[in-house]
This record gives structure tokens, C-alpha cells and sequence, in this order.
């Protein structure tokens, strides 16, 4: 009797896999391919700005929308102020940010420390503020008792006219 079983393989015709799916090889030719795209990419962008720079050298016109008036710059870690290295053309929106604010901040004094109270034309009363936290702290602010509903916060059902009343417990009958 012949016990050896290494004479042929054995093969299970049910079982096996599809030869059509991707391929290594396939992988490898894909990645080759955009790291290739990749580069000519980086390579035109690079000729496009080097191309540019031959046209117009960025040492004559860095950019277009500042003028050539240069102005003296500020010491070393001081506020610049509203000094800067290059000057935009107009329209400018703000020129002086500084000053601006100082404005900003004086019409805010000036609406919590009015020199008089005064009457707006909507009614409003403007008094200086630490008056008006005086007054808070002696009148204290308004409540309600327990058990006292808001009017404001309830809302009504709007009443039914009384021929509709009388008409619809006719027409029941």
C-alpha cells in the first residue's frame, strides 16, 4: 500500500479566490503615478512664480497696493503708534486708531457721567451712573409677593363676542 500523500496536491474545486481583483503591482503603479502628478505639479508652480519673478522683481514693487514713501520707524519694542513701514493709498478708513479710540472712550465717559441729567426724546432719563446705583441701593429693585402673578406674563383668552355665544348654543340644541 502507498502512504504517501505528497504525490499531488490536494485540490478543492469550491473553494478558491477571484484573479481579477486588484494586484499589488496595480497598487504600486497608482502611487507611483500621483507622487509623479505630485511632483510636475510642484515643478510648474515653481517655474510659474520663478517666471513672475523675472517679469516683475518683487524687490521693485512688493506690493502693488503700497506706495514707495517710506516713514521713519519706531525704536525697537516700543508702540509704533500710527507709524508704518509703507503707506496705503486712500481711501483710508482709519488713519489714527489711537486718537479713535481716545474718542470712542471719551463719548462712553460722557454717557455714563453726563455733567447734568437729561431728557431723551423717547423719555429716557440719563443720570450719572454711581447716582443711579445709589438710588438702586436705596429703593431697591422691584419685586413680587408670593403668589402674585405678572399680568404681563399671563396671557388673556380673548373674549368671544355674545351673538356668537347665544348662536352656538342654539345650533346644539
Amino acid at each position: 500500500m502507498d502512504t504517501n500523500h505528497n504525490s499531488h496536491p490536494v485540490v478543492n474545486d469550491d473553494v478558491g479566490y477571484d484573479h481579477s481583483d486588484l494586484s499589488v503591482r496595480g497598487i504600486i503603479i497608482f502611487l507611483v503615478g500621483v507622487g509623479a502628478a505630485g511632483v510636475v505639479a510642484h515643478l510648474i508652480i515653481w517655474g510659474m512664480f520663478a517666471g513672475a519673478q523675472k517679469v516683475v522683481p518683487y524687490e521693485t514693487n512688493g506690493n502693488p497696493m503700497a506706495t514707495q514713501q517710506t516713514i521713519q520707524s519706531a525704536p525697537p519694542l516700543q508702540n509704533a503708534g500710527p507709524q508704518s513701514v509703507a503707506k496705503f493709498p486712500e481711501p483710508q478708513l482709519q488713519t489714527n486708531d489711537a486718537a479713535d479710540m481716545d474718542t470712542f472712550k471719551a463719548q462712553e465717559e460722557n454717557a455714563l457721567h453726563p455733567a447734568k441729567p437729561y431728557q431723551t426724546s423717547d423719555g429716557a432719563i440719563h443720570i450719572d451712573i454711581n447716582e443711579a446705583m445709589n438710588l438702586v441701593a436705596q429703593r431697591g429693585l422691584p419685586t413680587r409677593q408670593p403668589g402674585q402673578e405678572n399680568a404681563a406674563q399671563t396671557p388673556t383668552a380673548p373674549k368671544a363676542p355674545a351673538a356668537a355665544k347665544s348662536s352656538g348654543t342654539a345650533g346644539a340644541k
